[in-house]
């Protein structure tokens, strides 16, 4: 991803592998903000490389064949606490349980997919591209799962250059689906998620939870 650095895809550095954890401890929550502390120490961006199931190769330039979807990232209740953690150390701010509960609201048992996108034309028109996402199925084993919540969040217009080289400013934001594995009496850690992007073009992702943390 050559993307100048929106937070979510700074510094993409690697290293984390392992089972998902989908019910953390005390203790390993505290682990996990703790190194989301020490990432912001070091001060070179957030690593989401290894959580990521699917990223163009260069998020400026479009190209009408990849729809409008730039990333699709894993969010475990591991990651999304070192989120928590990094980002409130980012700003200056105490890293407290309950100053992490706002940020981070992923419950044991849920794992989130989010899909960073932007909209296919310019203009008030395609402010609200996010929606036109299509519902999100996550299908492990043989149980094919709907999302407990999507959400969506703003739109900010970003720049890009299409096929010749133009500049053009399209909306760009991030869609999250959110599954609850919780009820489920083994997990399959592999599967594939499946959606429709405000293009219109149709995602079949594979996904292998054994690979995050």
């Amino acid at each position: 991803m050559e993307r100048a650095a929106p937070l979510w895809l700074a510094a993409l550095l690697g290293g984390l592998a392992g089972a998902a954890t989908f019910d953390l401890s005390a203790a390993e929550r505290q682990n996990a903000l703790s190194a989301g502390q020490a990432l912001a120490a070091k001060h070179q961006g957030y690593p989401v490389a290894d959580y990521l199931i699917y990223d163009v190769h260069d998020a400026l330039q479009l190209h009408p064949d990849q729809g409008s979807v730039e990333a699709v990232q894993v969010a475990t209740p591991w990651e999304r606490a070192r989120w928590a953690g990094y980002l409130l150390s980012v700003q200056g701010k105490p890293v407290s349980e309950q100053a992490a509960q706002v940020i981070d609201d992923l419950k044991s048992g849920q794992v989130d997919f989010i899909v960073f996108a932007h909209s296919s034309g310019e203009g008030k028109d395609y402010q609200n591209f996010l929606k036109t996402f299509s519902a999100a199925h996550l299908n492990l084993g043989s149980r094919d799962l709907t999302p407990v919540n999507t959400a969506y969040s703003g739109a900010a217009v970003d720049n890009y250059r299409d096929l010749n080289g133009n500049v053009t400013f399209l909306w760009s934001g991030n869609v999250t689906y959110r599954f609850d594995l919780s009820q489920m009496p083994s997990t399959p850690q592999s599967g594939t998620l499946s959606f429709t992007d405000a293009s219109g073009k149709k995602w079949n992702l594979k996904v292998d939870l054994s690979q995050y943390k």
